[in-house]
């Protein structure tokens, strides 16, 4: 058998796994034979012989449309041979017939942690038809800018690991990736006589320090460009579409330079709101034309070192407020109206999409509605982060969108302390029934603040949005193998535990215990104490108290998991751990407060302690959950900027970032745990939470997480089956 392909790295993913199925891989050539078996991949469009078998009746008509993502897995014979067709109506498509191939007909499957392909003696090529039309146009994945641990922070990922990235998706049938990681160097190639590179050497001087905002570069600018080239470029070759940013790119994680500010001195808005209002993070004024062609000249920049002017993205005057409401509005449906009539002069009719993330944050439904109107649905789409959002004020289907304005189905999933298992799956289907025959709804993507944290979440979502049924039980049985049955189990069980515990439904002031001390410093001064009590009593409602969860994890642990069950088995445990510690610190402060109203037993920490400190024995089984082991990831790379450390932990121990870190439930999950139960038991029955006490604490405990290495932080690993068992009896 031979392969005759209209592009050679499709043929050699197509190889890639015919040899891990039968352990041998095909000779590619450019002519046929007449004799040998054959494998043909792409369209008679592309592929000479593919025309040839239409024109001699072979086939009528490969049934897909042409520049589409169809594609078609056909085998027929000719002349006593087999011949094998896996054609698209554009190269992604010829990707997914190939992958689809080896998934449907030879038992492949694919995750972000990789494949599983079973073994056979030969490949089937006999009695194949399957033709798949995608409802959904735009189908995908966003990555933040967040910095701590290797696994859930793109940022960290080398460029061999973007390239097995970018084939997963093509795997996944997706076809669209967004790199919302920072502009890294537009300034640098928009500006280069006004703005240099930061030093490699020490802390970039613009930072903010110990907080997300401290971008100082692992490997530099330069070579954060670099990268940032060589992965548009991979996924452009893959034919993947990659939105552009453009608008006043002054956000987050693309901050003005001072160099430029010093230089240009570009007049800045005013605004009412204190996020982000140093001058790095204020937006220019737009009402200055020059303003408008800066900002404009970092979107060509990115057009002219990076990208392609296919498709657009614009996330307006975010997360900021301007004066009254009217004033407000105004100055947001200004930004949208200038940046779009700036778009429209040089590319009238490329694709752009208006991130919903302001919308759902600062706008009210009429507000939306209002710019909606002045939007051209013909090339302007809604991407949606509100499909998950619990409840319904202002949302989606309060906006106005479904069969009214195009719009991409969004799942947000959670923030960067979200990296666990929770998920309302029911929910989120019932809003997506609101898709099925919606022509304005024109993709599906998934955009939470960490990658690759919710397996199950990912197959969902290509399941869902290449029209496919989801069920756990398929998940489990393609993931699992022997332990499939088992893990299900567990997975069903905690299904109303993590539904509940989802980001956009408890809207409780507890959903972690990250950052303790902060919480309780300020929760008498927003919530009066019935109003606690009622909060105590939901966090203890939602989380009831489930046996058999961690012994059954540590059972399948023993039964021979591989890496990929093993790392399920940590994502559950860890969730359902801190289901157990808010439960356990709910009853704890319910305790507190009748012991202050009428003298029943006064409380003790002791068990919300231990319960924490196992946190940190089960994270520091795995070196996943290591910020040291982040590190050194990061080294191997590329030299590594000598501040990188400190970034590092700043990055990750702000309050905003706080997740499941081994180093900061040592240094500072435990420590505030233990100050807690010691406030507790030394108080009486008038003492109070103190503010300044409670804040004076946190800082002293963050002030020692800053005093030590992360080498200083590391301890001995723990067997994860021995820690799961001490879980189930604790």
């Amino acid at each position: 058998m031979k392969i005759i392909a209209s592009d050679r790295s499709c043929a050699a993913s197509f190889n890639k796994l015919c040899a891990a199925v039968t352990g041998r891989k095909l000779p590619v050539t450019d002519t046929d034979d007449g004799v040998s078996d054959l494998v043909l991949i792409g369209s008679d469009a592309v592929n000479l012989k593919v025309h040839e078998l239409i024109m001699t009746g072979k086939i009528e008509t490969l049934g897909i449309r042409n520049g589409s993502d169809d594609f078609r897995i056909l085998s027929l014979e000719e002349n006593s041979r087999n011949i094998l067709i896996l054609a698209g109506g554009r190269l992604r498509a010829d990707y997914y017939a190939v992958y689809d191939y080896f998934e449907r007909f030879c038992a492949c499957r694919y995750f972000w942690d990789g494949d599983i392909t079973p073994k056979r003696s030969s490949l089937p090529v006999k009695g194949l038809d399957h033709t798949h039309r995608f409802q959904l146009r735009y189908r995908g994945l966003r990555y933040f800018a967040h910095r701590s641990l290797h696994r859930f922070q793109a940022e960290h990922w080398s460029l061999e690991e973007w390239k097995k990235e970018l084939d997963y998706l093509l795997k996944k049938k997706f076809n669209l990736f967004m790199l919302r990681i920072g502009q890294d160097d537009i300034f640098q190639k928009a500006f280069p006589d006004l703005v240099g590179y930061p030093p490699e050497d020490r802390q970039d001087p613009d930072v903010i320090a110990r907080s997300y905002d401290d971008r100082t570069c692992f490997w530099g600018l330069k070579e954060r460009g670099r990268l940032r080239r060589e992965i548009i470029r991979y996924g452009h070759k893959l034919d993947l579409f990659h939105p552009v940013d453009m608008g006043a790119m002054t956000h987050w994680y693309s901050r003005t330079p001072t160099e430029f500010l010093r230089k240009a001195k570009p007049s800045l808005l005013s605004q009412s709101t204190a996020g982000y209002n140093e001058q790095t993070g204020l937006c220019w004024d737009l009402a200055d034309d020059r303003n408008i062609e800066n900002y404009w000249k970092l979107t060509q920049a990115e057009l002219k070192y990076y990208d392609k002017p296919d498709f657009f993205h614009m996330i307006g005057l975010a997360e900021r407020k301007f004066g009254e409401k009217r004033q407000n509005l105004q100055m947001k449906l200004y930004a949208y109206r200038r940046f779009i009539r700036k778009l429209r002069e040089e590319y009238p009719h490329a694709p752009l999409l208006i991130a919903a993330w302001d919308l759902m944050l600062e706008w009210d439904a009429v507000e939306v509605r209002q710019l909606l109107s002045e939007l051209d649905p013909e090339n302007t789409f809604i991407l949606d982060y509100t499909e998950d959002l619990q409840y319904r004020h202002n949302d989606f289907v309060q906006w106005g969108l479904p069969h009214r304005f195009p719009y991409i189905f969004g799942i947000f999933q959670g923030v960067e302390r979200y990296s666990g298992c929770a998920f309302d799956f029911e929910y989120t289907e019932r809003n997506f029934a609101h898709t099925f025959n919606d022509p304005m709804c024109k993709g599906m993507v998934l955009w939470s603040e960490m990658s690759h944290a919710h397996t199950m979440l990912h197959e969902y979502l290509a399941k869902r949005s290449a029209g496919v049924l989801f069920s756990v039980e398929e998940f489990c049985r393609d993931r699992y193998g022997k332990n499939a049955a088992a893990m299900e189990n567990l997975w069903r069980k905690l299904e109303k535990e993590f539904a509940e515990n989802s980001f956009h439904l408890t809207r409780l002031l507890f959903d972690d215990t990250f950052n303790l001390l902060l919480h309780i410093s300020e929760m008498y001064q927003d919530h009066t104490d019935s109003a606690l009590q009622e909060e105590f009593r939901r966090m203890q409602e939602m989380r009831p108290k489930l046996t058999g969860i961690y012994s059954g994890l540590a059972e399948i642990v023993r039964n021979g998991a591989d890496e990929r069950t093993r790392r399920d088995v940590l994502d559950i445990a860890r969730t359902h751990l801190m289901s157990d510690i808010l439960r356990e610190f709910a009853d704890m402060m319910s305790a507190l407060f009748q012991w202050r109203l009428d003298g029943r037993a006064k409380p003790d920490g002791g068990r919300f302690v231990r319960l924490t400190r196992m946190l940190h024995r089960l994270l520091a089984t795995d070196r996943e959950y290591s910020l040291l082991a982040s590190l050194e990831k990061l080294a191997k790379v590329h030299p590594l900027n000598p501040a990188s450390e400190e970034t590092l932990k700043g990055n990750a121990e702000n309050f905003y970032c706080r997740t499941y870190i081994t180093e900061l439930a040592l240094a500072v999950y435990i420590p505030e745990a233990e100050f807690l139960a010691d406030w507790i038991a030394r108080s009486d029955r008038t003492s109070r939470e103190d503010k300044k006490e409670f804040e004076d604490a946190a800082a002293a405990i963050r002030e020692n997480f800053y005093a030590k290495s992360l080498r200083e932080l590391q301890t001995e690993p723990g067997v994860l089956s021995v820690v799961l068992e001490e879980l189930e009896h604790i």
